[in-house]
């Protein structure tokens, strides 16, 4: 019985490796330039491409103060979307407000509201101060 696994490692190298599960047997194999790591972004999803496509338009963000909610703000501020940063905590949400607006265009608002998105007050809140 044996098994065949085939790995691609980052300097463009394929390995290929057979197990003989009876004999306890590996043979390895190793050729060049054979798989390739794609480094740039796809031009169908490139930011650049979206730039002003959401002006006029308003996107909540929840859990976005931090981490993938932040960056995914900073996105919709640079396509011309308005934004709302929401967080749990004050420092949190004001931090990323000030982030996102460096990263959106000169005309888009910003606005930061601290709120719990598990908090069905908070996010009746949220919808209320956005819709000002």
């Amino acid at each position: 019985m044996s098994a065949t696994f085939t790995q691609a490692n980052l300097e463009n190298q394929t390995t290929t490796k057979s197990f003989d599960i009876r004999n306890r047997n590996v043979m390895a194999a190793s050729s060049t330039n054979m798989a390739s790591l794609r480094t740039n972004i796809y031009p169908a999803i490139d930011p650049a491409s979206f730039t002003g496509a959401l002006k006029g338009k308003v996107a909540l963000v929840t859990g976005s103060g931090r981490g993938i909610g932040k960056e995914i703000a900073k996105a919709l501020a640079n396509c011309g979307a308005s934004v709302c940063v929401t967080g749990r905590t004050q420092s949190e949400v004001e931090q990323a407000t000030k982030e996102v607006l460096e990263a959106g265009r000169s005309n888009v608002k910003v606005i930061g509201v601290p709120a719990d998105g598990l908090k069905r007050d908070d996010l009746e809140m949220l919808v209320k101060k956005v819709r000002r």
